[in-house]
């Protein structure tokens, strides 16, 4: 016969379990609810073959679905504080919300950059100021992401030993990195 299953000793069937899991929000809840542990759950969860839930839907990620992100598309072309405590009572959302949004569409836009070709290889110019650089005149730069903006800094020396700074935005450099550097 075998040694019983934890979940019969507590007089619950599968069915009890899954009818409990699909009424709470998230598997958290559910094992809480259960008086088990997340891992537990998801154990007996596997062993009836039944499909845990996923974070989110297909096509939406985290992202799209915060606090703070809401706030932003209710709130087109507002600009936000630069400390996280007043973005937090600004938009009503906690800090760690704040933090966490700020987190991943910083690592976003450094994913972006780093997907831009090494400007050096384009044969293009930047636009600094009234002066235009070959990029060809590059040396060596650097792109910074700046804090709480979708704001970049290219920073750099060029060959003669002059240096230079260009502010600009992530779609400016992509559209910049698109220039086919055979050109």
């Amino acid at each position: 016969m075998g040694r019983p299953t934890l979940w019969s000793t507590r007089g619950l069937s599968p069915d009890s379990i899954i009818a409990v899991y699909e009424a709470a929000p998230n598997l958290e809840v559910a094992a809480t609810n259960l008086d088990v542990c997340e891992k537990t759950l998801r154990n007996w969860l596997d062993s009836f073959g039944y499909g845990r839930k996923r974070g989110f839907p297909k096509g939406v990620s985290k992202r799209d679905t915060s606090c703070l992100s809401e706030w932003i598309r209710s709130h087109p072309g507002e600009l936000l504080p630069t400390s996280i405590a007043a973005i937090a009572r600004l938009t009503g959302c906690t800090t760690a919300a704040v933090t966490s949004y700020l987190h991943r569409r910083r690592e976003s836009l450094e994913a972006r950059v780093r997907a831009v070709p090494d400007l050096r290889l384009l044969k293009t110019t930047l636009k600094v100021g009234e002066t235009s650089l070959p990029t060809a005149d590059i040396a060596h730069y650097t792109v910074y992401v700046r804090d709480h903006s979708e704001r970049l800094k290219v920073a750099g020396t060029l060959r003669d030993g002059r240096a230079f700074a260009l502010h600009t935005t992530i779609e400016a450099l992509e559209q910049l990195g698109s220039t086919d550097p055979g050109e």
